[in-house]
C-alpha cells in the first residue's frame, strides 16, 4: 500500500510548523529529515530563523535586493558579519539594493 507523498520527489510546505505543538513539530522534522534521507527535495518556507539553524541547511533569502543564496546559517551570518540570525536578517533587510537603491 502507497502513501501520501510516496512517488513525490518533491516536496513544497509554506511554514510547516505554524502553530503545531513541540511534539509534532520534532515529528515533522524527522520526517522531513527522513524524506531528505532518501534522495528527495524538499522545499519550505519559514519566518522562524531556528528552523534554518537545526543542521547544514542551505536556503535562499528574498528580500528587497532580489534572491540570495547561502549553503547554512553559519555562512549568512559570517556574510552578514553578524553574532546571531536574527541580526544577519536584520542586516539583509535593511540593507539597500545597490542597483536600484531602494
Amino acid at each position: 500500500m502507497l502513501g501520501l507523498g510516496d512517488q513525490s520527489r518533491f516536496f513544497l510546505l509554506d511554514e510547516p510548523t505554524v502553530g503545531i505543538d513541540i511534539q509534532y513539530r520534532m515529528l515533522l522534522w524527522d520526517l522531513i529529515d527522513m524524506i531528505v534521507r532518501e534522495g528527495k527535495t524538499v522545499l519550505f518556507s519559514t519566518h522562524i530563523l531556528d528552523e534554518l539553524t537545526r543542521e547544514e541547511i542551505p536556503f535562499f533569502m528574498l528580500s528587497k535586493k532580489g534572491l540570495s543564496q547561502y549553503s547554512d546559517m553559519h555562512s549568512f551570518m559570517k556574510v552578514k558579519n553578524s553574532q546571531t540570525p536574527e541580526q544577519a536578517f536584520i542586516s539583509e533587510i535593511l540593507t539597500k539594493n545597490p542597483r536600484n537603491d531602494v
